[in-house]
């Protein structure tokens, strides 16, 4: 199950969906702009990647990452 993070800003809550459904959510469209931050965001987040969760949601639309150097 995808695990949404809490952020505070100012006293303010936000609700962020979790950065392994952002990554094929970005790399869906393929835009070059697209492309950029969802590999911004797994270099980003490199260490923190749930990389089963990532490869779940990767194949559910089959998001390929792999020629952007995102492989799970």
């Amino acid at each position: 199950m995808p695990r949404a993070r809490t952020a505070t800003f100012n006293d303010i809550q936000f609700v962020i969906s979790p950065i392994e459904l952002q990554i094929p959510y970005k790399l869906y469209p393929g835009s070059d702009k697209d492309i950029e931050d969802a590999v911004y965001l797994r270099v980003l987040f490199r260490e923190m990647l749930d990389t089963d969760q990532l490869r779940s949601f990767m194949e559910s639309p089959y998001v390929r990452g792999k020629p952007y150097g995102i492989e799970v």
